[in-house]
């Protein structure tokens, strides 16, 4: 058999204090509203933070280059 780990002895012992009488009804309804949901991922942040870093990157580059003399400025 394996081994328990303490997370869930823990989440056995809650488990089963929670089925118990241990807790009041209203305790236990009022502990059913503070429940944390898991956390939204902001996928929109994460895009344009990696939209604007390549932006931003090839825009560096550009200007190295530029500055550096690889590219010329297009005088004829």
């Amino acid at each position: 058999m394996a081994t328990l780990t303490f997370r869930e002895k823990l989440t056995a012992k809650a488990n089963s204090l929670w089925k118990s009488s241990f807790f009041p009804d209203v305790l236990r309804s009022n502990l059913l509203k503070f429940k944390k949901s898991p956390p939204k991922i902001p996928y929109k942040a994460i895009a344009l933070a990696t939209v604007l870093f390549l932006i931003g990157a090839f825009l560096i580059i550009i200007g190295s280059l530029l500055l550096a003399g690889y590219i010329s400025k297009g005088v004829s």
